[in-house]
């Protein structure tokens, strides 16, 4: 059995069957299911909140950090099921491209909700982390409540007790959707999707794929309804979309989208035992496909420049869509 889940002290007294169980995460790409969430809750006698907290070493081991070395990760619960009240559970990890700037990160929090979104989840029921969120992913989860409540849980420093504090407590007077007069959230449906057509006829199975993901992505602000997919030499596909802000810099591009989706992949990581560098990872990269809606936002130089980043032997392929007005 993998036994990587031994490295942390407190999961590694669960019984042999809940190691199992928490060992499917690294084979879900950093999700655990609601199943298994409310087994190791029972044996550990614990509530989901505490487990969360828990993980939380684990979502850091993800972590791809060649600049700053500051390991980062976070864990947010999906949305309750009507069969046991329990939730899937995501985990997410920063991600620094090596010779690059660090505002070009993907931040633990932004990981963990795109992980959760990218897995179906329609919202998030609360997040946690291991301190408070910066404000880059203050604004980042405002764009997923809006004025609505969302408990971020941390550890209580000196105490072995949770604390949580409300987004609209960590972010007050904040400038959100509703400013801009939208009423749309992050992670809610997108109304224009259905009016998305490619410019030119495609049968790529692999380009469709990602031009579906573009179709339910989120950019209520520019428009710009963007996806990518990243393919392994194995035949393993990874997609991305784009999760735009009110504050736009917070946004995370559909590029970062799908190659945290990638760094959260237990393939990656049972590959690679000794180094978690991009570089490393990125070998493998057979193809990289992008397709976005034409506007006057554009994330194709964005992405070229990320793709180059990690490998100079895959060039980004790249397709236009446009949202035709329904009659």
């Amino acid at each position: 059995m993998d036994n990587r889940i031994d490295r942390f002290a407190e999961i590694s007294k669960l019984s042999l069957e809940m190691k199992s169980n928490i060992n499917d995460l690294f084979e879900n790409g950093g999700m655990l299911r609601s199943k298994n969430v409310k087994a190791i809750c029972s044996e550990l006698s614990i509530n989901i909140e505490e487990l969360m907290l828990l993980l939380l070493p684990v979502a850091e081991y993800f972590s791809i950090a060649p600049i700053s070395s500051f390991e980062v990760g976070s864990v947010v619960q999906g949305r309750t099921n009507n069969f046991d009240n329990f939730s899937n559970l995501y985990l997410g990890a920063n991600f620094e491209y090596k010779n690059l700037s660090l505002n070009f990160s993907i931040h633990a929090e932004q990981a963990a909700v795109s992980n959760a979104w990218l897995n179906g989840e329609i919202g998030i029921e609360s997040i946690a982390t291991s301190a408070a969120p910066c404000g880059h992913c203050r604004q980042f989860l405002y764009e997923l409540s809006g004025t609505n409540p969302l408990p971020v849980i941390m550890p209580d420093e000196g105490s072995k007790s949770i604390k949580k504090v409300d987004i609209q407590i960590l972010l007050p007077s904040a400038f959100g959707p509703k400013q801009l007069g939208c009423e749309q959230l992050l992670m809610g449906k997108n109304l224009e999707g259905e009016s998305f057509v490619l410019n030119s006829q495609i049968d790529d199975e692999f380009v469709l794929l990602v031009f579906e993901q573009a179709k339910i992505s989120y950019a209520p602000y520019t428009k710009n309804y963007a996806a990518c997919g990243i393919q392994l030499k194995n035949g393993s596909m990874f997609f991305g979309r784009y999760a735009e802000n009110v504050a736009h810099n917070p946004s995370l591009s559909a590029f970062s989208s799908a190659v945290s989706r990638l760094a959260m992949s237990a393939l990656v990581l049972s590959e690679l035992p000794e180094s978690k560098l991009a570089n490393d990872f990125a070998t493998n990269i057979k193809r990289v496909v992008f397709v976005e809606n034409s506007t006057l936002s554009s994330q194709k130089k964005y992405a070229e420049l990320l793709l180059s980043n990690l490998t100079n032997e895959v060039v980004l392929e790249y397709y236009q869509a446009d949202v035709r007005n329904k009659k």
